[in-house]
């Protein structure tokens, strides 16, 4: 289904007792908009036979990402309490993730937020985890730090995703710097209709718990299709006291199309 932005969002989940549609459930909606809550317990229309709705109202979608919402029901005897529900809304219109007409135990295919952590002692190595950015759609992500660097005195900070951490700024898929926003994409420094605030990074959090969030909006990360199914290398760094220090690194990944699933 799509949809152009702005336009309200319906949600549906199928609620079942035994594998047959349980009715007169009370169930309430939470909403999360690229993994901030903005509707906790909204109220759900029963519309017989199981199925459970709700809509987000126009006014609530005005901004690119992922809109989750979370049925839930305090009833037990369910097959299952909690069911999500996805849409993801792009400027070319919205695109229905997840109907949630299911009984899986764990619907979670509907996720755009990647949590890193490194260690203090590793934070110039490898963390564990990765990030993924998706041609043809917005993406926004975050990045955890450990890293016990003095970043409130640094006068740069930065994220680059090349195939080598030898590779200079300019041949770096994506490279995103706190104040100067999104410079290089694709391996080519950005040309118009690319401008910098496609791409944006904040810091944010404290020494030993940084946190930083990456994003790229549709329109710059359409120019990752060629390099889509590939793997790439992806870090933080920071010039301090003159020096540039790596703050976290992670494993990236290009894909195609709406982003799904990753661990």
């Amino acid at each position: 289904m799509i949809e152009q932005i702005g336009v309200a969002l319906p949600y549906t989940a199928f609620y079942s007792t035994a594998g047959i549609g349980t009715t007169g459930l009370t169930v309430t909606v939470d909403v999360y908009r690229n993994g901030t809550e903005i509707v906790t317990a909204g109220a759900c229309t029963d519309a017989g036979d199981g199925l459970y709705t709700y809509t987000l109202a126009a006014g609530s979608n005005t901004v690119e990402g992922v809109y989750i919402a979370v049925f839930k029901t305090a009833t037990t005897t369910v097959d299952q309490q909690h069911i999500v529900a996805g849409w993801y809304v792009g400027k070319a219109g919205v695109e229905n993730l997840d109907a949630a007409v299911s009984t899986r135990a764990t619907p979670a295919d509907v996720t755009v937020t990647a949590s890193v952590a490194v260690t203090a002692a590793n934070a110039a190595t490898l963390a564990t985890g990765n990030v993924a950015f998706t041609s043809y759609a917005h993406n926004s992500q975050v990045i955890t730090s450990t890293s016990t660097e003095d970043l409130a005195s640094a006068t740069k900070v930065w994220f680059a995703l090349k195939d080598l951490y030898s590779e200079t700024d300019a041949q770096s898929l994506i490279f995103i710097e706190k104040t100067a926003g999104l410079t290089h994409v694709g391996k080519s420094a950005i040309v118009s209709p690319i401008v910098t605030t496609d791409g944006s990074l904040t810091v944010g959090g404290s020494s030993g718990a940084w946190t930083f969030t990456v994003v790229l909006k549709s329109e710059a990360a359409a120019l990752l299709a060629e390099y889509a199914g590939s793997r790439k290398l992806g870090e933080i760094k920071a010039t301090i006291g003159g020096l540039d220090k790596v703050i976290g690194t992670v494993t990236g990944a290009i894909n195609s199309g709406v982003i799904r699933t990753n661990a």
